[in-house]
């Protein structure tokens, strides 16, 4: 496993390179999903990528005074560099954000989507 961290004054990204069977992968599912659609989620992984590397983007953020400004698309850009195979995320519903700014719909222009997979904070996205 491989980590991805980029912090920046104005905002940072965490996330790494991965497999389907890292221990750390597994707990970070183990956090989010039940056990019947993790193994699910594992199964659809495996079917997709078999034992080949894959990136979680586990966390970006960016600082509030510098929001809608493109920051989170550079930050993104820079985990692209460095990431490997296919990039999936959990998208977080959950987190604060600005008014009329939809996560979801931005992860997608980003070229996210839908796995049909979804925990309590947002649906998990893949971009290939």
């Amino acid at each position: 496993m491989k980590v991805i961290e980029i912090s920046l004054e104005y905002g940072n990204v965490l996330g790494y390179v991965t497999q389907i069977n890292d221990d750390l992968f597994l707990n970070y599912l183990d956090d989010h999903l039940d056990s019947e659609n993790k193994d699910n989620f594992l199964n659809f992984l495996f079917l997709e990528f078999g034992n080949k590397n894959f990136s979680l983007l586990k966390h970006i953020s960016v600082n509030i005074d510098f929001r809608l400004k493109g920051v989170g698309k550079n930050l993104f850009s820079n985990f692209i560099d460095q990431s490997s195979g296919p990039i999936i995320l959990i998208c977080d519903n959950l987190e604060s954000q600005n008014l009329g700014f939809n996560l979801e719909q931005w992860y997608k222009r980003l070229g996210f989507k839908e796995t049909g997979f979804k925990t309590i904070s947002g649906p998990i996205l893949i971009r290939y």
